[in-house]
């Protein structure tokens, strides 16, 4: 699925026009001008919300004596994701991607 941003890049099946003394319209012009508007239109829709990416590493060993976290040995920039009897999974954030969606009415522009 695009993002909002990639979707204004591509064509849309709904833009007309028109010229005065041709007898019709057409809706694939040479000059450009009838992209997506993505959200600013009533057809758009929204696949999935903003959402932020993560980086885990798993199976780290708990150490000696230490029961609930915060563990001592957790990596530098990680915090305690999930835990077990003997073993741990730390994560850290590592981005944010964009919303995503599609047209409506032509479907995702694969």
């Amino acid at each position: 699925m695009p993002t909002e941003e990639e979707a204004k890049a591509l064509w849309c099946p709904m833009s007309r026009q028109s010229e005065q003394g041709v007898g019709g319209s057409y809706n694939r012009p040479t000059s450009g001008g009838f992209n997506c508007i993505a959200s600013g239109c009533m057809m758009w829709r929204q696949t999935n919300g903003e959402y932020d990416t993560f980086e885990r590493i798993e199976n780290l060993k708990k150490p000696p004596g230490e029961v609930n976290p915060p563990f001592s040995n957790c990596p530098e920039g990680y915090t305690v994701a999930s835990y077990g009897h003997s073993s741990y999974t730390a994560a850290r954030k590592t981005g944010t991607k964009p919303a995503t969606g599609l047209c409506g009415l032509a479907g995702p522009a694969y």
